[in-house]
This record gives structure tokens, sequence and C-alpha cells, in this order.
């Protein structure tokens, strides 16, 4: 009984920890074309604050589903924390250079 409740445990984090892993592989491929208009740095800490933002949303879910659940209602929606985006650079022609 007790093995059966930590392998449950186990499948549960394990399927945790896949997700936040597929999750980064998933931002790591939308900004593979980013690279060529941001910088490294910019890249980098885009895919930071974004890791960030839906470790913060998934605590803010969860807040929510406790409260719903001690209140005893539907919880509410909720809005996914937008925490930093960087601008795009634009890159400059030949011709731009010279003049």
């Amino acid at each position: 009984m007790i093995e059966a409740l930590f392998a449950l445990i186990i499948g549960i984090v394990e399927a945790v920890i896949a997700a936040i892993i597929g999750l980064a592989e998933l931002f790591g491929g939308l900004f593979v074309a980013a690279g060529e208009t941001l910088g490294l740095l910019d890249v980098v800490a885009l895919l930071i604050v974004l890791l960030c933002e839906m470790i913060l949303w998934l605590i803010l879910w969860l807040v929510e589903l406790f409260r719903a659940l001690a209140k005893w209602r539907k919880p509410h929606r909720v809005k996914k924390p937008i925490l930093w985006r960087p601008k795009a650079k634009i890159k400059k022609s030949k011709e731009d250079k010279k003049n």
C-alpha cells in the first residue's frame, strides 16, 4: 500500500518535471529564430523571465485553487503575469551605414 502511494507520488512529480522541461524546450525552439534580431543576452534573459513567469503563474493558480476550495466556490481564471519583454533591434542595412 505504501509502495503504491510512493509510486503514485513519484509519477506525479516526474510528470510535472517533464512538463517543465517540455515548456523550456518549447520556448527555446520558439526563440531560436529570435536570435537574429535579439542578442544572446536578450534571448537568455527572455527565457529566464518566461520561466519565472510560468512559475509565478503556477503559484498564483495554486493559490486561487486553494482559495476556491476554502470558500467552496468555482475558481476564477488567473491571468498569466507578464514581467518583461525585450524590444526587437532593427538591423541597419549597408546603405544606411554609409549615410
